[in-house]
């Protein structure tokens, strides 16, 4: 259960952050402005969860369903909607 959770995360988020780096927004305030949003909506939900489980034993290989450390998903949600990232 817990492996489908990370790695239902992770596909999502990936094909998520593949499309959404192609969109660009060329008003900086409005991109910016976006892009905060993001992070408030899925930082604390996946730094939540991401401290909850992954210091769990639940796989052999963690390495393989906890790809992301919580500054890694910020900085990617910082890339979206600029297509020079």
């Amino acid at each position: 259960m817990i492996k489908d959770k990370f790695k239902g995360f992770n596909t999502e988020f990936e094909e998520l952050h593949q499309i959404q780096k192609t969109y660009a927004v060329p008003d900086t305030q409005l991109r910016d402005q976006i892009r905060d949003e993001n992070i408030k909506l899925i930082f604390p939900l996946y730094e939540t969860f991401r401290n909850k489980y992954a210091s769990l034993s639940f796989t052999k290989n963690p390495e393989k369903y906890v790809k992301y450390t919580v500054d890694e998903v910020t900085a990617m949600l910082k890339s979206f909607f600029d297509v020079s990232a």
